[in-house]
């Protein structure tokens, strides 16, 4: 799968989790919880190819996967 691909199927999931996720006017998408907390955020644009893999690393540390 591609990268966009992987983040949309990553964005579905957090959704399907019960999370809000939005794309921020700084080109972050970013992911708040039901009570409207900011829990993270990761960019729509990857600088590399470890930046989704390093998005999934932080939320499943923070309990969110």
């Amino acid at each position: 799968m591609t990268e966009t691909g992987d983040r949309r199927k990553l964005i579905r999931q957090l959704t399907r989790n019960g999370y809000t996720v939005t794309h921020g006017k700084n080109m972050h998408w970013k992911i708040y919880d039901a009570d409207g907390q900011l829990v993270g955020a990761f960019p729509s644009t990857p600088g590399d190819h470890r930046s989704l893999n390093n998005t999934i690393s932080f939320l499943k540390q923070q309990g969110i996967l």
